[in-house]
């Protein structure tokens, strides 16, 4: 596992890029709790100047046990809260592949909209001790004035590892519309458009809950099973009185032990958008989903292939 970490941290050094400056990021166990701190970051308010951009950085696990989910929060440097979608965060395994596809693990998407996840006490994400996690973060403005000292906390409710939790292990997920290595943004033409992506489930699971992202303009989320001509789940998109959209709801599936995916069968995300501006939308379409599966039976959760091409775009992309 230590060597897979090593491997990937290696490919993704560039002698040839000059080095940026990097964002400080911390993780510790506090009470219990595991936090990852980012930051300091000053953001300018409006025409003053863009966010600082910053590669990602690595963190080390302190210790063993299970994550219970996560929230954020935000806070300028006298310590006051700020609203949580000034920032968007990734927290990556390197070690463990995702579901659908072989990039990295995303252990936490934290987007606007999307700031928190809540498991049950009976089940957890396993945390192994020393094992490498890739943390990236993208401040931006938020009301128009000026913040300093800006730091986001992720807190991560913890279990140690000789709680009963263990004996319910479940495994994050999360699958996009736009091909895996690539940006999750895309720019929405005018009028009526769709966007979608299709693979397969490396191992059999039970989805036990998830959420989802949109953005602007957006009519529908939809995940389907193609091999079946079934829909798993869709959701038509709710607007707010400034023509936004509504932040996706959760849906569980707990009571139910989830809804399973096969590996001999073709999932695909869709998002519809009708983009009403009259003008092309850079990068403003968006669809995603993300929750918590179980793996059925005996199996296991596939390990990344360090070598793999689509794994290592993607990881360069993150640290960039």
């Amino acid at each position: 596992m230590r060597f897979v970490a090593l491997f990937a941290a290696f490919l993704l050094l560039d002698p040839q890029q000059p080095q940026q400056p990097q964002l400080a990021v911390t993780m510790q166990r506090v009470a219990d709790e595991v936090v990852i701190e980012v930051g300091p970051v000053d953001i300018p308010a409006r025409g003053e100047g863009s966010v600082p951009s910053f590669p990602a950085a690595r963190v080390a696990i302190p210790t063993d046990g299970w994550f219970r989910g996560y929230r954020v929060e935000v806070v300028d440097r006298d310590g006051v809260a700020l609203p949580d979608d000034v920032v968007k965060v990734d927290v990556l395994s390197l070690a463990e592949r995702e579901l659908f596809s072989p990039i990295a693990l995303r252990v936490a998407a934290i987007a606007p909209g999307v700031p928190s996840a809540q498991l049950p006490r009976i089940v957890g994400y396993r945390a192994v001790r020393g094992d490498t996690l890739i943390v990236a973060a993208q401040y931006h403005g938020g009301d128009g004035r000026r913040w300093e000292g800006v730091r986001a906390r992720i807190r991560f409710p913890f279990v140690s590892k000789s709680a009963f939790i263990g004996a319910f292990r479940i495994q994050p997920f999360s699958l996009d519309v736009t091909p895996p290595g690539e940006s999750h943004v895309y720019d929405l033409p005018v009028g009526r458009s769709e966007q979608y992506w299709e693979g397969r489930p490396a191992v059999a699971v039970r989805i036990l809950g998830f959420g989802g992202f949109i953005k602007k303009y957006a009519v529908l989320l939809k995940l389907e099973d193609r091999t079946t001509s079934k829909v798993i789940w869709e959701h038509h998109a709710d607007t707010t009185a400034k023509g936004g959209v509504k932040p996706i709801p959760v849906t569980r599936y707990l009571w139910s032990m989830g809804r399973g995916l096969e590996p001999g069968h073709t999932y695909r995300l869709t998002a519809v958008y009708n983009n009403r501006s009259g003008a092309v939308v850079r990068d403003g379409g968006a669809g995603a989903i993300g929750g918590v599966v179980r793996v059925r039976g005996d199996g296991s959760w596939p390990r990344v292939d360090p070598y793999d091409s689509i794994y290592v775009r993607d990881l360069r992309a993150m640290m960039k």
